[in-house]
């Protein structure tokens, strides 16, 4: 079981309590997360641009997807960061 938490530009995790059967499930929602944040962005930017810059480029929204117990809880103690679509880093805790 795995869940996906984002990670945003300002330091905000969220973990929308989602659990799925493979870590390619997960994988997939959490492009999905990123992909409608940078939607969303654009949209707001659209609608006021003076209160909503574009994004730069550093500010990528990013996901752990993390092992979890049959119950969605506790960690398994597996995670791997995801940035852009692709495994950045593997924490060993």
């Amino acid at each position: 079981m795995y869940k996906v938490v984002m990670n945003y530009p300002d330091g905000t995790k969220e973990d929308d309590g989602e659990v799925f059967e493979t870590e390619q499930e997960a994988r997939a929602h959490g492009l999905e997360q990123c992909s409608n944040s940078v939607a969303g962005g654009e949209v707001l930017h659209v609608s006021n641009p003076g209160d909503y810059p574009l994004r730069e480029e550093d500010d990528d929204v990013d996901f752990d997807v993390i092992e979890v117990d049959e119950d969605g809880g506790a960690p398994a103690g597996n995670a791997r960061l995801y940035r852009n679509g692709r495994v950045s880093e593997t924490p060993t805790s």
